[in-house]
């Protein structure tokens, strides 16, 4: 069995499950959690788990976050949808959504299709083409929630509007595709910043 990269920084612990051929690991600098199961002489990541790197600044309760425990039921995905949150601010540059009771319905917004694959022809880490640490977010309107039952558009208009430290421009977000989705804004008197470091 090999994999070219468990955890990013590299693994802090691992232990096999008593009885079972199941493999978890925690990454030593990637806050990460992975579940290898393994089938024959081969392995493969069941499940895994992954937060920020570092505390996000940041931290913006959602709408439906504001309803009473007793108009929840955690057990049901739509009502755990209502008890998440937006993240943000942390040296890693990412932009989360996180639920306070199932994890599972935790994510990384999108930057962008095929980041990896273009720093991989750059030569490069994957986090030098992310935009830089969350500054601020604004949001707007009831957000299309993980776990929640309403159909996506792929024409929705974005629901959220952040700005990064040392960077002129702002960026537009939509809830429903948890990505990125345009247009970047910026004031035409507003000096021009460069979104990613030059390749070594």
């Amino acid at each position: 069995w090999h994999s070219k990269v468990i955890h990013k920084g590299g693994v802090g612990t691992s232990q096999f499950l008593p009885g079972e051929p199941l493999l978890l690991s925690s990454g030593r600098t990637s806050n990460s959690l992975q579940m290898h199961v393994f089938e024959g002489r081969s392995a493969r990541l069941l499940r895994h788990r992954t937060g920020h790197t570092s505390p996000p600044t940041v931290v913006r309760p959602t709408e439906a976050t504001t309803t009473t425990a007793s108009d929840s039921n955690t057990n049901n995905s739509s009502d755990a949808s209502r008890c998440q949150m937006i993240t943000g601010g942390s040296s890693d540059g990412t932009v989360r959504i996180v639920s306070t009771v199932r994890s599972v319905l935790d994510m990384e917004y999108s930057q962008g299709a095929g980041l990896d694959k273009r720093a991989a022809q750059l030569g490069i880490d994957v986090s030098e083409l992310k935009l830089p640490v969350l500054l601020d977010l604004a949001m707007g309107g009831k957000l299309m929630l993980a776990g929640s039952s309403q159909n996506v558009n792929a024409d929705s208009n974005g629901d959220m509007v952040s700005i990064h430290v040392n960077h002129s421009m702002a960026y537009v977000w939509s809830s429903a595709r948890k990505s990125q989705c345009g247009p970047v804004l910026r004031q035409s008197e507003w000096h021009i910043s460069s979104v990613q470091k030059a390749p070594p």
